[in-house]
Parts: structure tokens; sequence; C-alpha cells
């Protein structure tokens, strides 16, 4: 029997990925800014002749505090071969990867006494594997022997630590096995959930998070309760617009400094969509109220339609995004704050993925997409800090899930 155990909950889609640059194009060695770690660059200059081979291509940056390695103008690795593989891996052993090199996509967290072990969409296999099939994301538990690890840092306050993994597991089952919702009403009774654990853990009745986990993802929970969960909703469109335009998609896009062609057309198509759903009246800034409330309705109704079809790629993205992030102690913030910063992020993906597929709609093209806008959010790394600051007066569980999901 192992003397040191430790509990590891992962999703199911784990179990089947294998990296591979051939396969995927090498796209976390593109156009993506790669931290070197001190104790690896010290290994650079230890293991250097006199041409500076490595250490030539790295440079010390002050905004981000560490080195990083200077990209070629195509935006490639310097390091990178023409077979797709990593020369300083090939030349010197998987022993002179950086951390971030090494690591990646895999993400390990702590939680109490639970480790959590996910994937990053960013990487376009891990997507595939994740967003493809409905219990890819099925969360996984085993026992494993309790030994040291890189672990990314959490929020988490530590009261509450010991019942995270079934808020977890409460998400997964509201957002997955409640199908016969919209994904919109499901992530509402996600708000819902998430308003209750709030109130418990202000009352500092924390330990009856589980109980209350068990209630939302007992069968009969919907016929029970459902009916009056949405009846303060009252979705405002222009709010939602108004948001998404001037916050959210602001926020979340790459960098206007990036000039490439690639995120100019995405710009324009952005500016494109804001005129045609934002109409101003003749000579004036004023918006054509009516013209605009008929183009919405019109745009949800497509949009609707195309959710559906590609159900287990969101739901799934957005139980991931739950998992991996911590939500609801993703950012700073009370509970409430979270959740806006993730339904956010959700209908950014969604809005962004909708407009280039829906008339050609495949799921390797949502999923393609999809693990694009996670690339462009977790390759900035202030994009997500940036958004929540703005999202400052969103504090109201009702007013957020009116503004964000037209239920």
């Amino acid at each position: 029997m192992l003397e040191n155990v430790a509990t590891l909950i992962y999703p199911k889609y784990v179990e089947y990925f294998k990296c591979d640059g051939q396969r995927c194009g090498a796209k976390c060695c593109k156009n993506w800014c790669v931290d070197i770690d001190a104790d690896t660059f010290k290994k650079y200059e230890q293991i250097e002749s006199a041409d500076k081979e490595i250490t030539s291509k790295i440079n010390y940056n002050e905004e981000r505090k560490g080195y990083v390695i200077q990209l070629k103008a195509n935006g490639d690795c310097p390091f990178l071969t023409e077979e797709n593989l990593c020369s300083i891996q090939k030349n010197h052993g998987e022993n002179f990867l950086s951390m971030v090199c090494k690591t990646y996509p895999r993400h390990n967290v702590k939680i109490g006494d639970t480790l959590e072990y996910s994937l990053s969409l960013t990487c376009p296999l891990v997507a595939e594997l994740a967003l493809s099939s409905d219990d890819a994301i099925t969360l996984k538990t085993i026992k494993i022997p309790d030994e040291p690890v890189n672990y990314i840092t959490n929020k988490i306050p530590a009261d509450i630590q010991p019942h995270f993994p079934v808020m977890q597991l409460a998400a997964m089952v509201i957002l997955k096995e409640m199908d016969y919702l919209t994904i919109d009403q499901r992530i509402a009774v996600l708000g819902s959930f998430w308003l209750n654990v709030d109130d418990l853990i202000k009352e500092g009745r924390a330990d009856e998070i589980e109980n209350l986990a068990k209630l939302f993802m007992s069968a009969n929970f919907w016929e029970e309760y459902g009916a009056n969960l949405f009846e303060d909703i009252n979705f405002d469109y222009a709010k939602f617009l108004s948001i998404m335009f001037d916050c959210v998609i602001k926020n979340l896009l790459p960098p206007t400094s990036k000039k490439t062609s690639i995120i100019l057309a995405e710009i324009m198509q952005v500016n494109v969509l804001k005129d045609f759903l934002m109409p101003k009246k003749d000579d004036s800034e004023e918006i054509a109220t009516e013209l605009a409330k008929s183009r919405f309705d019109e745009m949800n109704n497509l949009r609707m339609e195309f959710v559906s079809k590609m159900d287990t790629a969101f739901s799934n993205y957005v139980v991931h995004e739950i998992f991996q992030n911590l939500y609801p102690f993703c950012v700073e913030g009370s509970i409430a704050h979270n959740f806006a910063v993730m339904v956010a992020v959700y209908k950014f993906v969604e809005l962004t993925t909708f407009v280039p597929n829906y008339k050609n709609t495949t799921l390797r093209g949502v999923i393609n997409n999809i693990s694009e806008r996670s690339r462009g959010i977790n390759n900035n790394k202030n994009c997500l800090k940036n958004l929540s600051a703005e999202l400052t007066d969103e504090e109201d569980m009702t007013k957020i899930i009116s503004t964000f999901l037209p239920i």
C-alpha cells in the first residue's frame, strides 16, 4: 500500500493526449511569447560555445520580468526545425527544455489535498480531444503517489477548498446533463448555483456546499425548482451589444499592435458586425432601435440553431474553462463578478465562432476556431485582467444573466 497518496481529478480526454508537433504544425512554437526561466537560462550559458547559438536568441524582457525567446520575423521560434521539432531538445535532451516548453500544454493545480490535471485548449490536438465528444470532459478520480510537482497557484479560499471539487462536478452535471435546456439556460442555472454557494459562504455555512451541489445535481431538480429560476430575467439586447463591442471584444481580440492580415481581417469583420447590429439613424450617432432589435433577433435565431448543432463543443468548452481556470475563483472579485467574466469570455468565443462558421457549419471548423480563440486569450496575459477591470459594475447575478444570456 502506498504511504503518501493523493487524489487526482482529471477530464477523461487527457488519457489520449500525445504531444506531436508534426501533427499540429507546432503552433505552440509559432507566434507565441515563450518565457525562459532563470535556471534554464543558466544551463544554456553553461553549455554555450563562443558563438552563443542559444543565448543570443534570448533577451531579458522588462515588462515580463524574465527571459523571453526572440521569435523570427515570420513568428517562428528560432529553435524550431523544418520537421517542426525542437533543436534544443534534439541536440541537448529534454532536460534542457525550459519549464514552459517542458510542461505545455499540461496544467497542474493543487487544491487542498486534491490534485487537478488538465491540458490547454490552445493546443489544437487537445482541443480536438476535449471538444469533439460528449464524454471527453467527464471528470475521473484516481489515487496516485503524492510526489513533488510544479503547481499553478489558486485563489480559492482555504475553507472552500475541501468543497471545491464537488462544485466543479455540479457545474459539469448542470452544463452537460441538463441538455433539454439551451446552453444559455444551463449557464444561467449554473449562475443560480454559484449565487447560492456565495450565500452559504457569506453566512459561514460553507460545509453545506456539498448538500447544495447534490440538490442541483438531483434528477428532479428542474421539475421542482426550475420554473422559478428565470422569472426575474429580462434579457437586454442593447446592453449586451454595447458591452460585447465596447468592452469584451475590445479586450479579448489580439492587440492591434500585431497588425497581421488575419487580425486586421478579424477587426474589420467585427466592425461590419457592429454596424449591422447597431445601425445609426441617418446623419446621427443615435441607434435605430427598431431596426437594431429586428437584426439582433434575426441573428439570434441563427445563433441558437448553430449553437444547438455544436452543443457538444460549446458545452465542453465551458466545462473545461471552469475546471481549468477554477471559476468562480479565477479573477479577483466576488463569485458574481467571476461569473460575469466567465460568461463574457464564453460569449466572445461563441460570437466570434458563430459569425465565420454558421453558413458552413462543421465540427472541425468550430473546434479550430475555439482553439484559436483560446490561443489569443492565453497569449496575452493582460487581456483577462483588463476585461475583469472593465466589468467591475457587474456584481448582481440577475443583472449579469439579463445582460449576457438571451434565455
